[in-house]
């Protein structure tokens, strides 16, 4: 019986990020919406343009009620179109024409200042009042001013054509404004951080000095070493070799790798490094002597690997916790859907806390070392699709520390990257034993 329960609240919570992932696609669309009524009323007559208008915001109205998530952007300017076409159409009025413009800003700009006023900025909506509340503040202050504006200069410039084409203008450049802060950059403070600290421990990632180099292969083999020593099947026979073998294979990927180094008192401690898709492949197709060009077509790979921690250090989560944030950050800025990794079989458990599955049945040999590894895979789209966040690692939270534009950037380009595919071909609806059927067979 409470097997069965696991699976119907499992089922539950699936049916309910489904229905998260189509209000938020229905968002991504509602959020192109206003370049394509300014393209109608440049182009087509202002009856079409009130029919255009009439059709889109009825469809989406009917969408987000079907939904569950109605908007009040939404609702105004469906029913100011409702409005202006039955003026148009029904009653036969003409008189209102010249005031089109200023029909729409003045209740759209009334309506920001006021939820801003009731500290509930109007973008807040779309998304099921989540996400990065700064990026919120800043798009609903700007198209408050913008609306406000827009009414002012639809009133004062009467007859001049200015009064229609100014206003669409501001409209095209607040556009440009939420594309380019949503989808691409909203400031400093909100990239990826190469150097930062968590408790008294500094992450950093760390070029290609002869010193940084040293001092990440150095803990790196120091500690892989202790994994591979009593396997019967490894090549290498001492902690030496080990570590300039490492070397020598990763120079194949050099243009490929981004390194990370965990330190206290400016000791290395900790390692990891992120290996992206290039010329070369990954390493785990030289590894396992497989191919991933399936998965490329699915999205980007990615591989990490050499995670490392000094063995005095390794009961301290707060490392742990860095480390991966290195990683699933760079992931996230590159809009990586599927992160790879070989570890070696007693190290299979921490990767499994964050959603890490196995897709190999038995152990590999890794052919640059010897020693059996498991392939591993984060289905990372997935993930942010419908989790939305990242699992916590030893009961401590790796998601509040994570960059959350960073986060919220990822899941919008893939909403939009997939929004006109057909449900079984987006790429967080792909199962993983797809994946591993792919791969090994």
């Amino acid at each position: 019986m409470k097997d069965t329960k696991v699976i119907e609240s499992s089922k539950i919570n699936k049916s309910i990020a489904n229905i998260e992932v189509r209000q938020d696609e229905i968002t991504i669309l509602e959020f192109f919406s206003p370049l394509l009524l300014l393209i109608s009323i440049y182009f087509f007559p202002i009856q079409i343009f009130y029919l255009i208008g009439l059709f889109l915001y009825g469809l989406f109205f009917i969408m987000e009620a079907y939904l569950k998530r109605v908007t009040p952007t939404c609702i105004f300017i469906f029913f100011i179109f409702l409005l202006l076409s039955f003026l148009y159409f029904i009653f036969n009025q003409r008189w209102f024409i010249f005031y089109t413009g200023s029909f729409f800003y003045f209740p759209l700009a009334m309506m920001s200042i006021v939820l801003l006023a009731m500290k509930k900025p109007f973008t807040i909506y779309y998304s099921g009042e989540q996400g990065l509340l700064s990026l919120h503040y800043t798009i609903s202050i700007m198209w408050t001013i913008i609306y406000t504006l827009s009414a002012i200069i639809s009133i004062i410039l009467i007859p001049n054509p200015a009064f229609v084409y100014l206003p669409l203008s501001l409209i095209a450049i607040g556009e440009i404004g939420i594309v380019t802060m949503s989808l691409f950059y909203f400031g400093p403070l909100y990239n990826r951080k190469k150097i930062f600290n968590i408790s008294q421990y500094t992450f950093k990632e760390v070029g290609n000095s002869s010193q940084e180099h040293e001092d990440f292969y150095s803990l790196a083999s120091q500690e892989i070493w202790g994994a591979i020593i009593q396997s019967k099947q490894k090549v290498i026979q001492s902690l030496n070799e080990l570590k300039e073998t490492l070397k020598i294979a990763d120079s194949d990927y050099r243009k490929q790798i981004v390194r990370f180094v965990a330190y206290r008192d400016d000791k290395p401690i900790g390692t990891i490094f992120c290996v992206t898709d290039g010329s070369s492949g990954l390493p785990i197709e030289r590894d396992i002597k497989k191919n991933m060009d399936s998965l490329r077509k699915v999205g980007k790979v990615m591989e990490i690997g050499h995670f490392a921690i000094k063995s005095s250090f390794r009961i301290r989560p707060d490392i742990v916790i860095g480390l991966f944030k290195c990683a699933i950050e760079f992931a996230l800025e590159h809009d990586i859907a599927f992160i790879f990794n070989c570890p070696y079989e007693d190290s299979v458990d921490i990767y499994q806390k964050i959603d890490f599955v196995k897709i190999s049945n038995e152990p590999i040999p890794d052919t640059v070392i010897g020693a059996n590894v498991c392939v591993l895979i984060l289905d990372l789209v997935r993930m942010v699709a419908y989790n939305k966040e990242i699992p916590d690692i030893h009961k401590h939270q790796l998601k509040p520390l994570l960059n959350q534009f960073l986060m919220e950037r990822y899941y919008k380009r893939l909403l939009i990257r997939n929004i006109f595919k057909r449900n079984k071909e987006k790429q967080y609806n792909l199962k993983i034993e797809k994946i591993a059927s792919e791969i090994f067979s």
